[in-house]
């Protein structure tokens, strides 16, 4: 039976003195190529929020079906325009890889079809006498143009998500043949339906002719078809707008594994408003994904580690606030940003902090490193709701809407884009250092303490276990009178110095948050076996020399077991380090010089971070830094215990260990 009704392919003539050719290379497809699914969703649902009717949740549904030959010969007539592409640029090599293909794929007797419907939504109007504001006439036959708008949560009414008016390209993109057919109906006292398929292929040769590279689907190829003209399959029933793509590409999978990459791409990129209950979205056959499904298909369809998992932003901005583990902020009134919103998550240790971003549409923008880097885990959600930052936010949008940015810009947009995000990076930056201790109000604790341990659970009552979470919190989450230490072994090493090992630096020993608590070893020297009781001048042995007094003495290099601890806070601005370093008494009271190598550990990449020193002070005595070897080193007065205050060039918290 022939399902076609009236409608055929429609490739107009080129004109010469009009057209541009087009050539293999479409580049309103190319700027989607890298996530096919990823793109595709983001375009679809955001198409769709944009068209929202009413209050209720719009709903959008993803569904593979067949169309068969025998039913729509028309429609499968593609064909031949596709095959004269390729042989009208037979020499062309990229022509060649792209049409080749496509011809060979359409000798088939049915073409999968993936079907993207939404519901709720107002459909796309089409209207013969307006080119201009045409939203039927925008998606289907026009680049670079949109005409929609959306209404805020504040009832303001702006331009949308799709400002640019290439995303369609997402669509072709996953069409294996770049055709699609698209049905609406107009949510407006009529019902008006509207349908009609669409082409973008290349500019080719036809008995002689030649041919623009569009071509539509209808029953004339200039306007849509209506009503009873529409095939019946693609027949819209309720207001809304279904974009069926033509074709699978086989590469893609079985048809569990499309939709298994579809839900991931909605959850990514849409688990906000999702759980705001803004969306729901069902793909075949399977549980939608709704606010009370989400987390359970998060975790079905990702691990942990998994950088796409939304699992820990979703966490932020879901738990309820404690003060501990998860914090809420706002800025409200601001010139540039209006109101917005920071949840935060503290995370595991060693790994980067991560600020996801997304403006009142709740898509997901963009994922980016935290403005300060304190390798806590942090997973912090940042929303900005309303005006004027939902407009300055979408100004700043790349043309796929996955980055904030001020490229691009210039005179004023580049100003307003650059104070902008300025104002969010320092809103961001600042909340999380007030979490993390660097705002002098609360305790700053290496970050092997951001997890869920209580004080109780870091140091044992009778002080025995070590401590390997660094600075004791108590209940108020202020840094006790005083660090909590354990038993110092009672002997010490004694090595000397020479080839292969430089005097002074830190030698081996327990990494901090081993079971031994911490315990490190400090190098001390140069010792004279025969000690005077004056401090005398001495020459400094250099690696591979042994030194010696002005006696002839020989010099022995004491390394001695340490314990320390750390805490961070500000300080006139400059970020202060403050390492407590215990030692068994009396132990440099034989030493004229102690060196300490102070390192800032490693990224989330185990890469070593290198820091310079630019400020040192020891029990309040400047000390003597020598970055070279990433230490500084002081005489020894009569102490015990030794606190060292040290910057970093960055004037960032960083995880200190020694070695």
């Amino acid at each position: 039976m022939l399902e076609d009704k009236r409608c055929s392919w429609h490739f107009r003539e080129f004109r010469q003195d009009v057209d541009k050719l087009q050539g293999a290379n479409d580049p309103i497809i190319q700027k989607f190529k890298e996530n096919f699914y990823n793109s595709l969703v983001r375009e679809s649902i955001q198409n769709s929020m944009d068209a929202k009717s009413g209050d209720a949740p719009i709903e959008v549904k993803y569904e593979l079906s067949k169309i068969v030959r025998r039913d729509y010969p028309a429609l499968f007539d593609i064909e031949t325009h596709i095959t004269a592409c390729r042989d009208t640029h037979i020499d062309n090599n990229r022509a060649k890889e792209l049409y080749g293909p496509m011809a060979d794929f359409m000798k088939v007797d049915e073409l999968d079809v993936l079907t993207i419907s939404d519901f709720r939504t107002k459909g796309m109007p089409y209207y013969e006498d307006n080119i201009y504001k045409n939203p039927f006439q925008a998606f289907v036959n026009s680049d670079g143009q949109s005409v929609k708008t959306t209404t805020n949560s504040d009832g303001t009414t702006v331009s949308n998500g799709g400002s640019f008016g290439i995303g369609k390209g997402a669509y072709f993109l996953m069409s294996p043949v770049r055709s699609l057919l698209v049905s609406t109906m107009v949510d407006d006292d009529e019902r008006h339906t509207y349908f009609e398929g669409v082409s973008r292929l290349c500019t080719h040769d036809i008995e002689g002719k030649h041919y623009y590279h569009m071509g539509f689907y209808s029953n004339d190829g200039k306007t849509p078809a209506k009503g009873d003209d529409i095939p019946n399959a693609f027949r819209r029933e309720l207001p809304g707008t279904s974009i069926s793509l033509v074709g699978k590409y086989a590469d893609l999978g079985s048809k569990a594994n499309v939709e298994d990459e579809i839900e991931k791409a909605v959850i990514s990129n849409f688990w906000l408003a999702i759980y705001n209950e803004k969306l729901i979205v069902t793909v075949g056959q399977r549980i939608p994904i709704d606010k009370e499904h989400l987390e359970q298909k998060m975790l079905d369809h990702f691990e942990e580690n998994d950088k796409k998992n939304p699992l820990f932003f979703y966490k932020a901005y879901t738990t309820t606030p404690d003060d501990h583990r998860y914090f809420k902020f706002e800025i409200n009134n601001d010139e540039y940003l209006g109101h917005c919103e920071l949840y935060i998550r503290l995370g595991e240790p060693g790994t980067k902090d991560r600020v996801t971003c997304m403006r009142d549409m709740m898509m997901l923008i963009q994922t980016i490193p935290s403005p300060r880097q304190h390798h806590a885990g942090i997973c912090a959600t940042f929303i900005c709701l309303g005006e004027p930052g939902n407009s300055n936010f979408e100004l700043t949008e790349d043309e796929s809407h996955t980055s904030w940015t001020s490229k691009g810009k210039q005179g004023e947009a580049k100003k307003r884009a650059n104070a902008l995000l300025n104002n969010m990076n320092t809103f961001i930056g600042e909340k999380i250092d007030s979490i993390i201790g660097l705002d002098g109000d609360k305790v700053d604790v290496t970050i092997e303490s951001l997890n869920d341990t209580t004080s109780d659970d870091i140091v044992s009552e009778d002080g025995e276990g070590g401590n390997p979470f660094g600075t004791v919190v108590d209940e108020s989450r202020t840094i006790k009178d005083g660090f909590d230490r354990f038993s110092i072994p009672e002997s010490t090493t004694k090595v000397e110095g020479g080839k292969g090992e430089e005097p002074g630096t830190v030698t081996s020993g327990p990494t901090q948050g081993s079971d031994e608590g911490g315990k490190k070893k400090v190098a001390t020297g140069p010792l004279t076996t025969k000690r005077t009781h004056h401090k005398k001048k001495h020459q400094k042995p250099g690696a591979g020399k042994k030194g010696g007094d002005e006696d002839g003495e020989k010099k022995v290099y004491p390394v001695i077991p340490a314990y320390f601890d750390v805490a961070a806070h500000y300080e006139n601005n400059k970020c202060v380090h403050t390492l407590h370093i215990e030692v068994e008494k009396d132990s440099l009271k034989v030493h004229d010089k102690v060196y300490v190598g102070i390192n800032v550990g490693s990224d989330s990449a185990g890469e070593d971070i290198k820091v310079d020193i630019v400020e040192a002070k020891v029990n309040g005595k400047n000390a003597k830094i020598d970055n070279h070897l990433s230490r500084v080193s002081f005489e020894v007065e009569d102490i015990d215990n030794i606190t060292i205050d040290v910057v970093f060039s960055d004037n960032m918290r960083h995880s200190i260990n020694l070695g």
